[in-house]
């Protein structure tokens, strides 16, 4: 049982996801990096009943993390907005199964697939 206001625990929480850039304002690292800060929870576990337990899943929702870079010619892990650095305006919608595609000719060198925080459908 956990009770609100007694003995708070603390935990991180997640403000925002952010891309580090260098001197250059290239970015460091491929997809975006989680920017955290250790909160007041407001709930202290007391005791915990034997054989109850919810899959966390079920409780607190599926963890919005990111996936992976996907190089060109691999299936679409998730379904949603995806880009490519290789190509300017490149967000576009994959399905889960898709196959990303190569951008032949890039400046950029190999094709990566990589989500895209913005996964608003665009408005005409």
């Amino acid at each position: 049982m956990l009770i609100e206001g007694k003995n708070t625990s603390r935990a991180q929480y997640l403000i925002r996801y952010e891309d580090p850039v260098n001197e250059d304002g290239r970015k460091l690292y491929d997809s975006p990096l989680p920017v955290t800060e250790w909160r007041s929870t407001g709930w202290t576990l007391i005791e915990r009943a034997p054989g109850e337990t919810i899959p966390f899943e079920a409780w607190l929702g599926a963890v919005d993390t990111p996936p992976a870079r996907v190089p060109a010619g691999e299936p679409c892990p998730r379904s949603g907005w995806w880009h490519t650095p290789a190509r300017a305006d490149s967000r576009r919608l994959f399905k889960t199964g898709d196959t990303f595609p190569n951008i032949d000719n890039s400046d950029y060198g190999s094709t990566f697939w990589l989500w895209s925080q913005d996964q608003i459908t665009p408005q005409l």
